[in-house]
């Protein structure tokens, strides 16, 4: 039984085995690509979906400050 764990302890893992440490992560492509072409309510309307009720009470903005503010949110999400 002892021969059995320190058997299985000098092998190293797969998934760390595995794992490219020299790579780079993988960077989120921009914003202005991923949202080319999108209407500003549909990003606004994406936004909204994870905002509560009493968090939307508590945010005062101006009307042009809306579509910044769900761009944001998104860029979090991403």
């Amino acid at each position: 039984m002892v021969s059995s764990a320190s058997e299985s302890t000098s092998e190293p893992s797969s998934s760390v085995a595995s794992m490219d440490l020299s790579a780079p992560p993988a960077l989120s492509p921009p914003l202005s690509q991923v949202y080319r072409g999108t209407s500003p309510s549909c990003i606004i309307q994406c936004a909204k979906e994870d905002v509560s009720e009493e968090d939307m009470c508590l945010v005062e903005m101006k009307a042009h400050e809306v579509r910044t503010v769900a761009m944001s949110a998104l860029f979090k999400k991403i």
